[in-house]
């Protein structure tokens, strides 16, 4: 707690609180502004370098800065959408707009690369520093920390290259970013469970062993990717990234497919409330449920999901393979943060008993995803 306050005092002295046209606005900003500085402090616990974790406190009151400053424009722009009658927009409280808009900056920032200098450095410590997995806070606000204590695995001769590149990739924060890869199919927690899978079935191992916790908790104790806590993910994250090397995958490709599989979901960012929770047991058998995150922020859109099928008919696998996805808040910029969010139900859907002939081969699913409008209606502001 100490550090987000001293954080936040910076904030205020680095820039004069911006002008903003109603007292509503006002407190908008005031709810999304100290989710920001979460996402942005260090905790004090992290074993940085003095004059590290100096530095990195300035990058990030810079930003935060920056943020505070876009905000009441931001907020003015949802008005006016909300004004001009938007289909997307209409009975949305400008505060969720504005929210989903941070959380896809957040998401774009974590999968864009910099440049050839920083991408080697990144890769350097993901395939050889396992102690950069070590961040000692709660995964949701773990953006900025994880990336200053990479930094803190490299030699002092390397920091301030890396340094420089991350404030370059903060000074695109709310701009358009093009060129961005696709969501690589499949995550590498997907495919790294699969490996899991063989070697549990007698099949044959992957190329690189992983790290003896990881062999215990996924081959001995049988625990899921899900079950792991975040320092564990994010050594299968690193382990697979090796193995997907190992196997011929070219670097930048297997540098984004693991900025993918490290991403902070929506869901894992903000939870869920807890009149928010569906009890599957009362939806119509033929009726996935509409994620309590998605509905929240009135995501919706279009899946495609291939179900394959063994010659058996035995369905084995179920996968996305399109995406379309509407956010409100979220224009010009692909909304990264939400693309996933209708996956997983969708996925479990599609594998239920029922759903599709039992035939040898595959089946394509086009699922639709929209709310009724009185589902749509937030009735609660930013939690804490």
């Amino acid at each position: 707690m100490m550090a987000l306050g001293v954080l936040a005092g910076s904030v205020a002295a680095a820039t004069a609180a911006p002008p903003v046209q109603s007292a509503d606005d006002a407190a908008i900003a005031r709810d999304l502004l100290p989710y920001m500085v979460r996402a942005f402090a260090l905790p004090q616990a992290m074993p940085l370098d003095a004059g590290l974790r100096t530095e990195a406190n300035g990058i990030a009151a810079e930003h935060l800065a920056r943020i505070e400053a876009q905000l009441p424009g931001w907020i003015r722009e949802e008005r006016a959408v909300q004004a001009a009658g938007n289909d997307h927009a209409r009975g949305r409280a400008v505060l969720h707009a504005v929210w989903a808009r941070l959380l896809n900056e957040l998401a774009l920032w974590h999968i864009t690369p910099g440049d050839a200098a920083y991408e080697q450095a990144v890769l350097d410590i993901a395939t050889t520093a396992p102690l950069s997995c070590r961040i000692g806070r709660e995964a949701q606000f773990s953006d900025f920390a994880s990336r200053i204590m990479r930094v803190q695995t490299l030699p002092p001769a390397r920091r301030a290259a890396v340094l420089a590149s991350e404030r370059r990739l903060l000074e695109r924060w709310g701009k358009p970013r093009d060129g961005l890869a696709p969501y690589p199919e499949p995550l590498p927690q997907t495919a790294g469970m699969a490996a899991v899978a063989r070697m549990l079935a007698g099949g044959a191992a992957p190329p690189l062993a992983m790290p003896p916790a990881l062999a215990s908790s996924l081959l001995a104790a049988r625990k899921s990717y899900a079950e792991q806590p975040g320092e564990a993910k994010c050594l299968f994250q690193q382990w697979w990234l090796r193995v997907s090397l190992a196997q011929g995958m070219a670097p930048a490709v297997a540098l984004s497919a693991f900025r993918y599989g490290t991403m902070i979901s929506t869901a894992e960012r903000v939870g869920n409330w807890p009149d928010e929770a569906v009890d599957a047991a009362t939806l119509p058998a033929d009726e996935p449920p509409y994620p309590p995150v998605a509905r929240r922020f009135n995501v919706t859109g279009d899946t495609t999901i291939t179900r394959s099928f063994d010659q058996a008919g035995k369905p084995v696998a179920a996968r996305v393979s399109l995406r379309s996805i509407t956010v409100p808040g979220i224009r010009g910029v692909r909304p990264v943060a939400f693309e996933n969010i209708f996956d997983a139900v969708g996925e479990e859907f599609t594998m239920r008993p029922g759903t599709a002939a039992l035939l040898a081969g595959a089946v394509v699913y086009n699922m639709n995803w929209r709310l009724n409008p009185s589902a749509s209606e937030p009735s609660k502001g930013l939690q804490p």
